[in-house]
């Protein structure tokens, strides 16, 4: 019996935004709470969903996400990351049924639009599974067919040799080799970031 919660830790208080969220449970019979170790340095990253076997997360992954099951097995929380191949990075929600059997979640990118499912949660050899991918609806069936831009995720050092990212969106016109003004629009990290969603 308990609850999860999320707090956000900085190096610097004055700076507390711009920090990584943790996320903790608290247990009701012992009254005590304890940090889930996610393994993550870029910690949470959004959503988390709970299950009756343990909890669903979204880690900070830069312009992308990943997700990882965590559960508790004595005193310890086990990890496990979750493939979805390639959705997992492009997921903005997900959301877990009562009795952890079903999921609803999307996916998108810049230039993809959201598709929704439903899976089957199914826990086999203490593995979480999504089984029985189904789409349960599709968005804007006319914009789907209209052009959309070109883009890409880049990764490069920064200052103090820290990895930052960013999506750079190219003109619709855009011809190989001819110079275009760049614009920049900085925005957080590295858990709250602009990311590659629609």
């Amino acid at each position: 019996r308990g609850f999860y919660f999320v707090a956000v830790t900085s190096s610097n208080p004055e700076w507390n935004g711009a920090g990584i969220s943790e996320l903790y449970h608290y247990d009701l019979d012992s009254k005590s709470y304890q940090k889930i170790a996610l393994n993550w340095d870029w910690g949470l990253g959004g959503d988390y969903a709970v299950t009756p076997a343990g909890v669903l997360t979204h880690l900070a992954n830069g312009a992308t996400r990943t997700l990882a099951f965590c559960k508790k097995e004595d005193d310890r929380w086990l990890q496990q990351m979750i493939n979805l191949e390639g959705k997992e990075e492009h997921l903005s929600f997900f959301e877990a049924s009562e009795d952890g059997q079903k999921i609803v979640f999307d996916h998108s990118t810049s230039n993809q639009l959201p598709t929704y499912y439903v899976a089957d949660l199914t826990l086999k050899r203490g593995n979480l599974a999504f089984g029985q991918q189904q789409v349960l609806a599709k968005l804007n069936k006319i914009l789907q067919k209209k052009e959309r831009t070109r883009y890409e995720i880049l990764r490069w050092q920064g200052y103090q040799n820290e990895e930052v990212n960013g999506i750079l969106y190219y003109p619709a016109d855009y011809v190989e080799g001819k110079q275009y003004p760049l614009v920049l629009s900085i925005h957080g990290g590295p858990s709250s970031v602009d990311l590659d969603l629609w």
